[in-house]
């Protein structure tokens, strides 16, 4: 799980899509959905990983050049369907990545 949430940090360091100031906001945003997928790993190693995995996969798809925007919607709502059960039981996780989604889909509008 940490693995993937670094290469993810490293695809954002190394985004041209994204302004300096908008890869500052964007690692703050992943190193929380760090932090909460660190926590949700004690009990649940196979889910933080596939939540990882989500979140890599619909950031890829929103820094890729040239964007499609149906892939984008895809894998964001991909990402947003993967935490729904943790809604109630990892309300903070569930909201990190939920916005984290929602900024996906903004990203290069």
């Amino acid at each position: 799980m940490h693995k993937t949430i670094d290469e993810l940090a490293k695809s954002i360091k190394t985004s041209h899509k994204l302004s300096e100031s908008e890869k500052k906001e964007c690692l703050a945003q992943v190193e929380t959905i760090r932090h909460e997928l660190s926590d949700l790993e004690h009990a649940h190693a196979d889910k933080a990983k596939h939540i990882a995995t989500k979140v890599h996969k619909a950031t890829h798809s929103a820094l890729k050049t040239p964007r499609n925007a149906d892939d984008v919607e895809l894998t964001s709502t991909g990402l947003e369907r993967s935490i729904e059960e943790f809604e109630v039981s990892h309300p903070r996780l569930y909201e990190t990545v939920k916005a984290w989604a929602i900024r996906l889909t903004g990203l290069g509008v």
